[in-house]
């Protein structure tokens, strides 16, 4: 193609694209927490499901709700800040439709 004498050179670039297919959850789970005192829960959800996580300690005396809502399906973290608590173990539950699991936590300071 000529354009007032300049030429205009068309260049095309092929790059190889591969599509990364995030894996759909299979099935609920609650993962173990990590790190202390800021503690990161992971949990799968394979469905839409109403979720709630919360913290419990050696009494069953809820501390506090990490989550208490609608979620679609996937992965999901959530972060629980454990520093103004005694040194000790706790419990996080979480409750998805019908799913229930609980896993235990230990905080250290």
């Amino acid at each position: 193609m000529i354009l007032t004498g300049l030429y205009i050179i068309w260049k095309y670039i092929f790059l190889d694209v591969q599509d990364e297919e995030q894996e759909l959850p299979e099935q609920f789970s609650l993962h173990q927490n990590y790190t202390n005192p800021f503690t990161t829960i992971k949990y799968t959800l394979p469905k839409a499901s109403n979720v709630s996580i919360k913290i419990y300690n050696l009494k069953s005396q809820l501390i506090t709700t990490l989550v208490n809502k609608y979620h679609q399906l996937g992965n999901y973290t959530v972060d629980w800040n454990a520093a103004g608590e005694s040194s000790g173990v706790y419990f996080y539950r979480i409750r998805a439709g019908e799913y229930t699991a609980v896993r235990k936590c230990v905080v250290l300071k």
